[in-house]
């Protein structure tokens, strides 16, 4: 064990003092006159200083990560993420309720300013209740109330409160987590879902949603995460296996829905890319992300381009599905260079505690 330790960890003073310590134990445990009990004692002790010392000099040299919490107050913004990395929030922030907003502030865009939304859009009996559009029960206005808990009781998910969860930090086999739980109101299609947010030291441009029923909801054929706002970065270009699929070919001569949307198109798992034994699909927009000037201010990209994936264990009847807009959402505005992505998402059939990730890099020029 000890030879796997870096050099630092060897010669710090705490890992040397411990070390003695655990040496003069065995050297008193060796000799002669001490019973076999004492002897096995001596020696279960200097085993737990030397573990200790170890976990203690890896947590002192490991850096620490400056994670973005609630503060734990009624007015505490409810946020959670890496700072300088990716984080997510919740209404009341800016933007429509029944949504999960994304930040990517590393890509040079101001604070507060969504890269995406993220939809909780769980399927029963064959009806896709919307999160954003559905009416709360409460007060009737448009997009479900979504809130947070540190742990949850999944036979009794608690109420809002009113005050944001700070959030669970811990580690795993990699590094630091940082971990919270968003409850969704109940679905009029007698769906009740409960989404876990995990973000991970090592990865911090990506954000982990569990998607979990809770004990009296109905069940689901899906709980569809759905990336709902690919037409502000302007997503044309979705990269499958072997080939790219553009948006202007997609959607080229087809009718625009009643909502003003191209309808769905889907690809199974096999046209998408493996990487070991996940799915990975993504999409990129324009290069050149330059918004002109007659674009509404809202629906102005602002940042360096940037690829936007979903990744997900290989299981059974995984699919990767877009649909799109040639006018941005609730405006006659047109996409600038045409039809791009709107929804943007990887549909699998419901499987409780299924972990799907998304993530936003920077594009590179090949």
């Amino acid at each position: 064990m000890i030879a796997q330790i870096s050099v630092n960890l060897i010669e710090s003073n705490a890992f040397q003092f411990h070390r003695w310590i655990a040496v003069q134990i065995c050297r008193e445990c060796s000799k002669g006159g001490m019973s076999m009990f004492f002897r096995s004692a001596g020696v279960i002790v200097a085993v737990a200083l030397l573990t200790g010392a170890i976990v203690a000099a890896q947590t002192t040299t490991e850096p620490s990560i400056n994670w973005i919490r609630p503060g734990g107050a009624a007015d505490s913004l409810p946020l959670w993420g890496i700072r300088g990395g990716m984080a997510i929030g919740l209404s009341p922030l800016p933007g429509p309720r029944g949504l999960i907003r994304v930040y990517t502030p590393y890509l040079d865009q101001p604070a507060r300013r969504v890269m995406n939304f993220i939809a909780v859009e769980p399927v029963v009996h064959g009806v896709r209740d919307l999160s954003e559009l559905q009416k709360s029960r409460v007060g009737g206005l448009a997009g479900l109330r979504m809130w947070s808990a540190d742990e949850i009781d999944l036979s009794d998910p608690p109420g809002p409160t009113g005050v944001p969860s700070r959030g669970i930090v811990g580690r795993d086999a990699v590094g630091q987590t940082l971990a919270v739980y968003i409850c969704v109101e109940p679905y009029k299609n007698g769906a009740h879902c409960v989404i876990k947010i995990g973000f991970r030291s090592d990865r911090p441009h990506e954000v982990s949603l569990s998607t979990l029923a809770a004990g009296d909801s109905r069940a689901m054929q899906a709980c569809v995460l759905t990336a709902t706002m690919g037409n502000w970065a302007r997503l044309r270009h979705l990269r499958l296996r072997d080939r790219t699929i553009d948006a202007a070919d997609l959607f080229r001569g087809l009718p625009v829905n009643s909502w003003g949307f191209f309808d769905w198109h889907s690809w199974a798992a096999k046209e998408l890319s493996i990487n070991g034994s996940e799915i990975v699909v993504s999409a990129t927009g324009d290069f050149d992300a330059t918004t002109p000037a007659e674009v509404p201010k809202g629906w102005r990209y602002i940042g360096r381009p940037a690829v936007q994936s979903w990744t997900i264990e290989v299981s059974p009847g995984i699919e990767a599905r877009v649909n799109g807009r040639d006018t941005f959402w609730a405006t006659h505005e047109a996409v600038p260079g045409g039809a791009a992505f709107e929804n943007f998402e990887l549909y699998s059939p419901f499987r409780q505690g299924q972990v799907f990730r998304f993530g936003v890099e920077e594009e590179h020029p090949k």
